[in-house]
């Protein structure tokens, strides 16, 4: 669970490594250009009146559908961890879980009801680490779906 100071002092350091624009979402496994009024914009909007998501932090929205996922394709360098950001619009529930390299982080693991604010988990990683999140829905509502990898503060690795 994050500390209301981590998450300011989260926000911060984001603002400073990335400014606040965006330029390309990347949704599943492609990546497309920006669109107005695309069904990941309102969640986008949520995560970014917290954090500062911009061109150098791994991030994505959609439209939600039943099986959503996204690879962090950054090279991280020694130990530490980031935090994993999701926010979605609808009624739906999702179940998300977060891996690293394919093995579930099951400790990581949990259920987000879409509108109620935003889903975050601490992540650790190294070197050699692939994080990955996945989420499903029995259900979808229409709706869209944001997320965004983010370096957690204090943390002694990189990207």
């Amino acid at each position: 669970m994050l500390r209301p100071s981590t998450v300011s002092g989260l926000a911060l350091v984001a603002l400073l490594l990335t400014g606040c624009s965006g330029g390309s979402k990347a949704t599943g496994t492609g990546t497309v250009a920006t669109n107005a009024g695309s069904p990941g914009d309102q969640a986008e909007q949520l995560l970014a009146a917290r954090y500062a998501v911009g061109p150098r932090i791994p991030h994505g929205s959609g439209p939600l559908g039943t099986d959503i996922g996204n690879t962090a394709h950054t090279d991280f360098t020694g130990s530490g961890s980031l935090v994993f950001a999701f926010a979605c619009t609808g009624k739906s529930v999702v179940s998300i879980s977060i891996a690293d390299r394919g093995h579930k982080l099951t400790s990581l693991a949990g259920k987000h009801q879409c509108g109620a604010g935003i889903f975050t988990r601490s992540v650790p990683y190294t070197a050699t680490s692939r994080i990955s999140f996945h989420g499903s829905t029995e259900s979808v509502s229409p709706g869209g779906f944001a997320y965004a990898y983010l370096p957690e503060v204090g943390s002694r690795g990189g990207w």
